[in-house]
C-alpha cells in the first residue's frame, strides 16, 4: 500500500485483509462492505458470510 494512496485504496486494502483471514483461517468466503464515512479518517464496515466453510453444517467439532 503507498503512503499516497486514498481513503479508498485504504478500504480496498483493509478488505482485502478481512477477506484473506476469512479464507485462510476458516475457509469462509465474507464480503465487506463500508458505510458512508462521517469523518474523512473514520470507516465503519460490515461483513458478511457469502460462503461458510465446508464443515459449518449446524455440527460441533468434538
Amino acid at each position: 500500500m503507498p503512503i499516497h494512496a486514498g481513503p479508498a485504496g485504504a478500504r480496498d486494502a483493509a478488505a482485502a485483509v478481512v477477506a484473506g483471514i476469512a479464507r485462510d483461517f476458516h475457509h469462509a468466503h465474507v464480503e465487506v462492505a463500508w458505510d458512508p464515512p462521517r469523518d474523512p479518517w473514520s470507516w465503519t464496515g460490515r461483513v458478511s458470510l457469502v460462503s461458510p466453510p465446508p464443515d459449518a453444517c449446524g455440527e460441533t467439532a468434538g
